[in-house]
Protein backbone atom coordinates (compact mmCIF):
# COMPACT_ATOMS: atom_id res chain seq x y z
CA UNK A 1 0.00 0.00 0.00
CA UNK A 2 2.99 2.12 0.98
CA UNK A 3 4.29 1.82 -3.01
CA UNK A 4 1.39 3.12 -4.00
CA UNK A 5 0.61 6.02 -1.95
CA UNK A 6 4.26 7.14 -3.22
CA UNK A 7 3.40 6.81 -6.82
CA UNK A 8 0.46 8.87 -5.91
CA UNK A 9 2.53 11.62 -4.32
CA UNK A 10 4.89 12.14 -7.16
CA UNK A 11 1.55 12.56 -9.16
CA UNK A 12 0.28 15.02 -7.12
CA UNK A 13 3.60 16.72 -7.24
CA UNK A 14 3.52 16.50 -11.23
CA UNK A 15 -0.53 18.07 -10.94
CA UNK A 16 0.60 21.06 -8.71
CA UNK A 17 3.42 22.27 -11.26
CA UNK A 18 1.18 21.26 -14.57
CA UNK A 19 -1.47 23.97 -12.27
CA UNK A 20 1.36 26.08 -11.46
CA UNK A 21 2.13 26.81 -15.20
CA UNK A 22 -1.33 26.13 -16.99
CA UNK A 23 -4.47 25.05 -15.12
CA UNK A 24 -4.23 27.71 -12.59
CA UNK A 25 -6.85 25.99 -10.65
CA UNK A 26 -7.27 27.21 -6.75
CA UNK A 27 -8.69 23.91 -5.89
CA UNK A 28 -5.25 21.76 -7.12
CA UNK A 29 -3.24 24.65 -5.06
CA UNK A 30 -3.04 21.81 -1.86
CA UNK A 31 -1.42 19.36 -4.51
CA UNK A 32 2.10 19.90 -3.29
CA UNK A 33 1.25 19.99 0.01
CA UNK A 34 -0.64 16.62 0.45
CA UNK A 35 1.73 14.54 -1.61
CA UNK A 36 4.48 15.65 0.51
CA UNK A 37 2.03 14.47 3.40
CA UNK A 38 1.87 11.43 1.20
CA UNK A 39 5.09 10.79 0.62
CA UNK A 40 6.36 11.14 4.28
CA UNK A 41 3.40 9.13 5.65
CA UNK A 42 4.58 6.58 2.93
CA UNK A 43 8.23 6.48 4.26
CA UNK A 44 7.64 6.34 7.74
CA UNK A 45 4.36 3.74 7.35
CA UNK A 46 7.58 1.28 5.37
CA UNK A 47 10.34 1.88 7.46
CA UNK A 48 7.40 0.82 10.70
CA UNK A 49 7.05 -2.30 8.80
CA UNK A 50 10.34 -2.77 8.21
CA UNK A 51 11.85 -2.41 11.21
CA UNK A 52 13.32 -4.98 13.57
CA UNK A 53 15.80 -5.46 16.37
CA UNK A 54 19.11 -5.75 14.37
CA UNK A 55 18.37 -1.89 13.15
CA UNK A 56 21.79 -0.29 12.34
CA UNK A 57 21.39 2.91 14.34
CA UNK A 58 24.59 5.16 13.11
CA UNK A 59 22.22 4.56 9.67
CA UNK A 60 18.80 6.07 11.17
CA UNK A 61 20.75 8.73 12.73
CA UNK A 62 22.33 9.67 9.30
CA UNK A 63 18.83 9.75 7.96
CA UNK A 64 17.52 12.19 10.30
CA UNK A 65 20.15 14.39 9.84
CA UNK A 66 20.01 14.06 6.17
CA UNK A 67 16.13 14.92 6.74
CA UNK A 68 16.72 17.78 8.66
CA UNK A 69 18.61 19.17 5.83
CA UNK A 70 16.13 18.69 2.79
CA UNK A 71 13.99 20.89 5.27
CA UNK A 72 16.67 23.54 5.06
CA UNK A 73 16.92 22.97 1.16
CA UNK A 74 13.48 23.48 0.79
CA UNK A 75 12.60 25.83 3.06
CA UNK A 76 15.20 28.16 4.62
CA UNK A 77 17.59 28.13 2.03
CA UNK A 78 15.19 29.99 -0.74
CA UNK A 79 13.86 33.31 1.00
CA UNK A 80 10.87 31.50 2.39
CA UNK A 81 8.59 34.67 1.00
CA UNK A 82 9.42 35.06 -2.52
CA UNK A 83 9.34 31.10 -2.97
CA UNK A 84 5.65 29.90 -0.86
CA UNK A 85 4.41 33.27 -0.64
CA UNK A 86 4.65 35.72 -3.72
CA UNK A 87 3.26 35.17 -6.71
CA UNK A 88 4.72 38.08 -9.10
CA UNK A 89 8.59 37.12 -8.12
CA UNK A 90 9.50 34.99 -11.15
CA UNK A 91 13.92 35.13 -10.77
CA UNK A 92 15.88 31.58 -9.44
CA UNK A 93 17.48 31.98 -5.93
CA UNK A 94 21.44 31.30 -7.36
CA UNK A 95 22.81 31.33 -3.49
CA UNK A 96 24.35 28.95 -1.16
CA UNK A 97 23.08 25.19 -2.24
CA UNK A 98 21.64 26.35 -5.17
CA UNK A 99 24.63 27.54 -6.46
CA UNK A 100 26.21 24.02 -6.23
CA UNK A 101 23.11 22.28 -8.23
CA UNK A 102 20.03 23.15 -9.51
CA UNK A 103 18.65 20.44 -7.60
CA UNK A 104 20.49 20.14 -4.76
CA UNK A 105 17.54 18.65 -2.84
CA UNK A 106 17.93 15.21 -4.67
CA UNK A 107 21.16 14.45 -3.10
CA UNK A 108 19.91 15.31 0.24
CA UNK A 109 16.88 13.22 0.12
CA UNK A 110 18.81 10.45 -1.75
CA UNK A 111 20.89 10.56 0.89
CA UNK A 112 18.18 10.00 3.55
CA UNK A 113 16.74 6.87 1.36
CA UNK A 114 19.46 5.24 1.42
CA UNK A 115 20.64 5.51 4.90
CA UNK A 116 17.20 4.56 6.01
CA UNK A 117 16.90 1.36 3.79
CA UNK A 118 21.09 0.72 5.07
CA UNK A 119 19.41 1.05 8.39
CA UNK A 120 17.32 -1.80 8.43
CA UNK A 121 18.67 -3.68 5.44
CA UNK A 122 15.18 -5.04 4.29
CA UNK A 123 14.18 -5.62 0.66
CA UNK A 124 11.01 -3.58 1.24
CA UNK A 125 12.82 -0.74 2.34
CA UNK A 126 15.07 -0.51 -0.40
CA UNK A 127 12.37 -0.92 -3.16
CA UNK A 128 11.00 2.46 -1.42
CA UNK A 129 14.24 3.67 -1.53
CA UNK A 130 14.71 3.04 -5.05
CA UNK A 131 10.69 4.00 -5.98
CA UNK A 132 11.75 7.31 -3.91
CA UNK A 133 14.83 8.24 -5.66
CA UNK A 134 13.51 7.52 -9.38
CA UNK A 135 10.26 9.65 -8.63
CA UNK A 136 12.16 11.91 -7.44
CA UNK A 137 14.56 12.18 -10.33
CA UNK A 138 11.65 12.28 -12.94
CA UNK A 139 9.97 14.60 -11.01
CA UNK A 140 12.99 16.88 -11.08
CA UNK A 141 13.56 16.46 -14.70
CA UNK A 142 10.17 17.52 -15.41
CA UNK A 143 10.91 20.59 -13.25
CA UNK A 144 14.03 21.38 -15.33
CA UNK A 145 12.88 21.17 -18.44
CA UNK A 146 8.88 21.60 -18.12
CA UNK A 147 7.79 23.52 -15.34
CA UNK A 148 11.03 25.53 -13.91
CA UNK A 149 11.73 27.55 -17.65
CA UNK A 150 7.70 28.69 -17.76
CA UNK A 151 7.69 29.78 -13.17
CA UNK A 152 11.19 31.48 -13.68
CA UNK A 153 12.50 34.59 -16.03
CA UNK A 154 16.21 33.59 -16.01
CA UNK A 155 16.00 29.70 -15.75
CA UNK A 156 17.99 29.18 -18.90
CA UNK A 157 20.18 31.53 -17.80
CA UNK A 158 20.74 29.74 -14.45
CA UNK A 159 20.78 26.65 -16.35
CA UNK A 160 24.18 27.80 -18.24
CA UNK A 161 25.26 28.65 -14.65
CA UNK A 162 24.81 26.22 -12.47
CA UNK A 163 25.40 22.46 -12.87
CA UNK A 164 21.82 20.34 -13.16
CA UNK A 165 23.01 17.63 -10.38
CA UNK A 166 26.83 16.78 -10.64
CA UNK A 167 29.08 19.61 -8.76
CA UNK A 168 31.89 21.09 -10.13
CA UNK A 169 34.86 23.07 -8.73
CA UNK A 170 33.10 26.13 -9.92
CA UNK A 171 30.08 25.55 -8.53
CA UNK A 172 31.24 24.49 -5.09
CA UNK A 173 33.36 27.86 -4.85
CA UNK A 174 30.40 29.85 -5.94
CA UNK A 175 28.13 27.70 -3.33
CA UNK A 176 30.56 28.40 -0.64
CA UNK A 177 31.23 32.37 -1.59
CA UNK A 178 27.84 32.93 -1.32
CA UNK A 179 27.06 31.04 1.96
CA UNK A 180 24.56 32.93 4.02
Amino acid sequence: MDMIFIIVAFILYFLYDKNQIQLHQKWLQPAFLLGSLLLVGSIIYAYIQSWHENVHYIFLIISIIFFVFLIYVLFFALPFSDTYIEENIHKVCRTGCYALCRHPGFWVLAGAMVSLALSVMTRHMWIVAIMVNVGNFIYICYQDKVSFPCQFDDYDEYKKEVPFLIFTSQSIKKCISTWR
